[in-house]
């Protein structure tokens, strides 16, 4: 099969000039390759230095011993830089068959969640209807709710029989009742009850005309008792 033959001047330019793809070489020329063989065998080579200067240097000294960096071995595995991708290791890599079904299950999980989504808008379109019948009943309650609370209102402003006068409430006193022995055949002979001002003062209260308080209690003063020590002076006859 003959290779292909670029047929205008752009594809020309782009097969000469285009950049090469991942793990591919730029092909540079002998010159440049033998001054990079050149310039990495002196590094290397002054590294070497190095190592021997320090050798011979700390070779008698026991305070300072000396590490060789190629045969050491670090106990645990270096952390990951911070910001850096962490250590992967080759038994934690999976395979593209692993992958593969990795994607499939995430595909299926959101399929399966716009699904749900789609089924939940439906059920809630369909309840649209009751939603609001609900809304326009409640909002109905509230509103005759406000306006007897407003009539209320108005009515204890203006009527002073239905109006809180304190924080106590009115207490009805029980009716007085005569005995058999109390009674008599004449009306001129029935005693008269003592409590008709009490009477009057309790109507007063249930007609909302005074306030209904607890009856205070007679508060009993103590007082403490003190010796004084009377002196005799001793005068002379």
């Amino acid at each position: 099969m003959l290779p292909r033959v670029p047929q205008s001047e752009a594809s020309i330019a782009k097969s000469k000039f285009s950049r090469p793809m991942a793990a591919q070489s730029y092909n540079p020329d002998k010159k440049s390759q033998s001054e990079l063989i050149t310039r990495s065998a002196e590094i290397y080579q002054k590294e070497l230095d190095e190592k021997e200067e320090l050798e011979k240097k700390f070779a008698h000294d026991p305070n300072f011993p000396y590490v060789d960096p190629d045969s050491f071995e670090p106990d645990e595995e270096p952390a990951p830089e911070p910001g850096g991708n962490p250590v992967v290791r080759a038994e934690d890599r999976l395979t593209k068959k692993q992958k593969r079904k990795k994607e499939a299950r995430k595909a299926e999980e959101r399929l399966r969640q716009a699904k749900r989504m789609i089924k939940k808008t439906k059920e809630d379109f369909n309840r649209i209807k009751g939603i609001v019948k609900q809304i326009r009943k409640s909002g109905r309650i509230l509103e005759l709710k406000k306006q007897k609370k407003i009539q209320n209102q108005l009515a204890n402003s203006t009527d002073p029989t239905k109006c809180k006068l304190g924080k106590k409430r009115f207490q009805p006193m029980f009716p007085e009742v005569l005995l058999s022995d109390e009674v008599t055949g004449h009306l001129r002979d029935t005693v008269v009850s003592d409590n008709v001002v009490k009477a009057q003062f309790t109507r007063l209260q249930e007609r909302k005309m005074i306030e209904p308080r607890d009856k205070m209690k007679k508060l009993k003063l103590r007082y403490k008792r003190k010796t004084i020590k009377i002196h005799k002076l001793d005068v002379e006859a």
